[in-house]
């Protein structure tokens, strides 16, 4: 049976929350070696499982819906080209060239309903960095990330070029779009929780579309659904999950970096608690300098204002 919403536009539920505590606590029943953090995943890959089916059943019926649009256009293709063809040689060629400059004119727009849900479209340079299978931070994910491609993306010609020098000396052209990186992006480390939570969903469904590759889509969303399980999330003490964006943060700038070396990459799902120990340290110890910096700057003759914590 065909699903009666658009699978494409759904997102996979956070089965780390409390609303599926029942859902984990049935698959732990059932296996006691499965501890909290593989009954999410479990879950998330039996939900991505089931997407995957209902979208190509979804596509299926869209090809079929859209077989008599599809003739209609190629109808309307073929009028404007028999209504070319019936002009002067000069003035046919201005048509076809016309045509190609400008394609967003003469591109057909199918007659159906706006999209039941908010279109999520992120920056034409995030997307081309995840076509090269580049990193790219999280914040482009974000609703801040959006609201920047909204306002920013129409204003760079899709036809621009820009000469890029390459790492090995040679300069290459690339679409302007896809060098034009915001100066307000944010690292994932001072990212708020949420936002990371939701930027994960978004770049996710991103990856899918770039064709990344299964194994490594399957990669990072077990590695971000660990973090998102994981003990210090729920801890009462905030620097706990300073520390999770920060060794996301750095883990996954590692592991981009790794990819094109010589010794290569590895699996990133892994999360190394001695690493995490390390970093969580880190985080502790520039929280004591910044509150002793802090403490200093007020006892101070003439100071009256608060240091910037970085």
């Amino acid at each position: 049976m065909v699903a009666r919403i658009n699978p494409h536009e759904q997102r996979c539920p956070d089965f780390a929350s409390e609303a599926f505590a029942e859902a984990r606590a049935s698959l732990r029943e059932d296996n006691e070696e499965l501890d909290d953090a593989a009954a999410v995943m479990m879950l998330t890959q039996a939900w991505n499982v089931t997407n995957r089916a209902e979208r190509v059943a979804w596509d299926n019926q869209a090809r079929e819906l859209d077989q008599d649009e599809a003739q209609r256009a190629r109808a309307g293709e073929e009028g404007r080209e028999r209504e070319a063809e019936g002009r002067p040689q000069g003035e046919r060629v201005e048509v076809g060239d016309e045509m190609r400059k400008n394609r967003l004119k003469y591109i057909d727009i199918p007659m159906r309903p706006p999209p039941t849900l908010p279109v999520e479209i992120p920056s034409r340079y995030a997307t081309a960095k995840l076509q090269k299978g580049q990193y790219v931070e999280l914040w482009y994910f974000t609703n801040a990330g959006l609201r920047y491609a909204r306002a920013n993306d129409a204003t760079v010609d899709d036809d621009a070029m820009v000469a890029i020098a390459g790492r090995d000396g040679r300069v290459d052209l690339v679409p302007a779009v896809a060098t034009k990186d915001s100066k307000s992006v944010i690292p994932d480390r001072l990212l708020t929780w949420d936002d990371f939570t939701m930027a994960v969903r978004r770049i996710l469904f991103t990856m899918e579309m770039a064709a990344w590759t299964e194994q490594r889509i399957t990669m990072l969303a077990n590695f971000w659904g660990k973090l998102q399980s994981h003990p210090f999330r729920s801890s009462p003490d905030p620097l706990d999950m300073e520390a999770l964006l920060l060794y996301q943060d750095e883990q996954r700038r590692a592991w981009h970096q790794a990819i094109g070396s010589p010794a290569g990459a590895w699996d990133i799902s892994f999360v190394d608690e001695t690493i995490l120990a390390r970093t969580r340290d880190e985080v502790y110890r520039d929280d004591r300098r910044w509150k002793d910096k802090e403490k200093d700057s007020l006892m101070s003759p003439g100071k009256t204002h608060k240091p910037e914590r970085n």
